[in-house]
């Protein structure tokens, strides 16, 4: 009977140590649910962060594309500038020969009815 109530007694305290265990390991997995909680939270703002990311990447991309047409457009405008200048000095220069031309025969045309008036007048003074 001594030995049956002492194996009661040792039946009681497994029993109670089983009790604090199980208690622990309820805690735990109530620990362990919180930290998967967290987990995932931190999981779901990560996500939401790459994917802002993402679309900043995207749009300054999609900017860097536009300022480089813009600038090969600029660049193709300022080429056509250039011709049209260059195209538009070469036409004046010719028009200045011309003129220049135009200028020393009307000064020669100048020149000799000058002389021709001189040698009238030369004339008309002998008579």
């Amino acid at each position: 009977e001594a030995e049956a109530a002492r194996f009661k007694e040792e039946l009681v305290e497994a029993l109670k140590a089983l009790e604090g265990e199980a208690e622990a390991a309820r805690g735990a997995g109530e620990e362990s649910e919180q930290a998967m909680q967290t987990i995932l939270a931190v999981k779901e703002e990560l996500m939401a962060a790459v994917k802002e990311r993402d679309r900043y990447k995207e749009a300054a991309r999609v900017a860097r594309e536009e300022a480089d047409l813009t600038a090969k457009k600029a660049d193709e405008h300022i080429k056509g500038l250039r011709q049209q200048l260059r195209e538009n000095v070469h036409e004046m220069h010719e028009q200045m020969k011309k003129l220049q031309s135009e200028n020393d025969d009307a000064f020669s045309a100048m020149r000799m009815l000058h002389d021709q008036v001189t040698a009238l007048q030369k004339e008309l003074h002998r008579r």
